[in-house]
């Protein structure tokens, strides 16, 4: 458990896999903030996960503990796939859910922004660390 927004950076930068066990689910927003630590995440196929990851990044399994231990003793075994699945989930996190691609869809979702010209982006959410992140 963490204090403040600032602590979830180093609290992924511990993690190898996200484990996403959900039976139901909208958009579980975790699994974006592990994609832009480079983290792969197997998840159960709930909400958008099916369109967040590919055979790249993570896995989608079924709702068993026995389909989970698989996959991840699968990425134990191979480290390889694992460090190449960091630099994907790090890749596709960048390029398709940055501020530049979802802001638009939340705004054509809600429409205008009270008639206001809209803010600029916080600086924080324009620039990602690069990958791998490194760890103090």
């Amino acid at each position: 458990i963490w204090h403040n927004h600032d602590d979830i950076p180093n609290f992924y930068k511990e993690l190898d896999i996200f484990l996403i066990t959900s039976f139901s689910e909208g958009t579980p927003f975790v699994a974006y903030e592990a994609g832009a630590s480079g983290i792969p995440i197997i998840s159960t196929n709930c909400g958008s996960m099916p369109e967040f990851l590919t055979s790249n990044n993570g896995f989608i399994v079924e709702s068993k503990i026995e389909a989970f231990v698989d996959k991840l003793n699968y990425l134990y075994e191979h480290r390889d796939v694992l460090q190449q699945m960091k630099t994907n989930m790090y890749n596709r996190t960048l390029e398709d859910h940055n501020y530049k691609t979802v802001f638009p869809y939340w705004l054509n979702l809600f429409g205008e922004y009270n008639g206001a010209p809209l803010p600029p982006p916080k600086p924080s959410l324009t620039k990602l660390p690069p990958y791998p992140v490194p760890v103090e």
